[in-house]
């Protein structure tokens, strides 16, 4: 089916809010102004928007809030922004997906333009940062050598130190104990992008909010100045979502965009365990092991964020060999260090040491 007739009217009120480029590709975002100004701070630094009209050949993308269309309470379980479209139907090169928190998606390849359509604001806000993120940009950056993983990063001294592991492992825990130390900066708390450049392996992090446990959110005194006046529920598997922005204000740092990967860490929280146990990861197999099970690309059983509409041509067949270059180069020269402590001695040690000191202290 085309885009209504009943649209064009709100169609032609779209102005020009904002645009950017990821390599060669374009983009326009046309339409609420709030929105738009809302989802620049949020995609910031990773990311830079430039206010006005793009000068060059682009992807435009619409915010369209049509009051005239039945609402409910707002839907703010952003699991229904990012899973697959409830129905797609399709005429021509056009497609309408029915998105499961209420929006509606017009994806228009022929006047290269996606559209999205809610009847309230904040449905509207959520459903285009994660598109946006997730459809658009994403794609883009894969087509540029840039992968991603599942970890939490810091930064200190232009290197990046990643927390991989299993979900509920530590990794923000370990996020968290870092930057309350004062020491490390915020890299990106949920995602990284990783890429080669110059024969090394670049960190890159990604606009998304942090999961955190209720229980660190209340015990963590980092985040007491948030715990207090959360009003979010704990709907995650017992977790909630915090802006980064917020965590950073909070200890003090900065968010830096990219830095050199230093160290990979894997971190493991034993209630059982009296003292704090370090190990170097040593095994080549086991590290490659450790990498893929961290991969977020090429439909993994860990990706969460797949495409659910497909506007660029995806070369999957060499995102692959690109990824294996990436994770070769990471098994080779990073160094791989292993954790295991008590929640509070997980803290304590990371509050009070650097990451760079661990495998100097690792008895060989």
């Amino acid at each position: 089916m085309p885009v209504p007739a009943a649209l064009d009217p709100l169609l032609k009120q779209c102005q020009p809010c904002f645009h950017t480029r990821i390599g060669r590709q374009s983009f326009r975002f046309l339409g609420d102004q709030t929105i738009w100004s809302e989802i620049a701070r949020f995609y910031r630094p990773y990311f830079v928007f430039s206010s006005g009209d793009s000068p060059e050949t682009a992807i435009a993308v619409y915010a369209v809030l049509d009051k005239t269309l039945k609402t409910t309470p707002p839907v703010t379980d952003m699991r229904k922004y990012i899973a697959r479209s409830l129905d797609v139907q399709r005429d021509g090169a056009i497609e309408v997906h029915y998105r499961p928190a209420g929006p509606r998606v017009y994806v228009d390849r022929t006047s290269r333009r996606v559209i999205v359509v809610a009847g309230h604001g904040l449905e509207l806000l959520l459903q285009c940062r994660v598109m946006v993120r997730d459809q658009l940009f994403r794609p883009q950056e894969r087509m540029n050598g840039y992968f991603s993983f599942h970890a939490s990063a810091v930064v200190r001294g232009g290197k990046a130190t990643l927390f991989m592991g299993e979900r509920n492992a530590g990794k923000t825990t370990c996020m968290l104990s870092c930057l309350a130390g004062g020491r490390y900066s915020l890299l990106s708390a949920d995602r990284v992008i990783l890429s080669i450049q110059n024969g090394k392996v670049v960190v890159k992090g990604t606009p998304a909010r942090c999961n955190i446990h209720r229980q660190t959110m209340e015990s963590d005194p980092l985040l007491q100045g948030i715990a207090a006046n959360h009003v979010d529920q704990y709907d995650h598997e017992g977790k909630t979502l915090v802006p980064i922005d917020r965590i950073a204000e909070l200890a003090g740092v900065n968010v830096t965009a990219t830095a050199e990967l230093g160290a990979i860490v894997l971190p493991r929280v034993d209630p059982s365990r009296v003292g704090v146990e370090l190990a170097l990861i040593d095994k080549p197999e086991l590290r490659r092991k450790l990498l893929y099970d961290s991969l977020l690309e090429c439909n993994s059983a860990a990706d969460g964020y797949g495409l659910w509409f497909e506007f660029f041509e995806e070369k999957r067949e060499e995102n692959e060999h690109a990824i294996a270059r990436i994770v070769e180069l990471m098994a080779r020269d990073a160094s791989f260090i292993s954790i295991a402590a008590s929640h509070a001695k997980l803290v304590e040690k990371l509050r009070a040491s650097d990451i760079e000191s661990f495998p100097a202290a690792i008895a060989p």
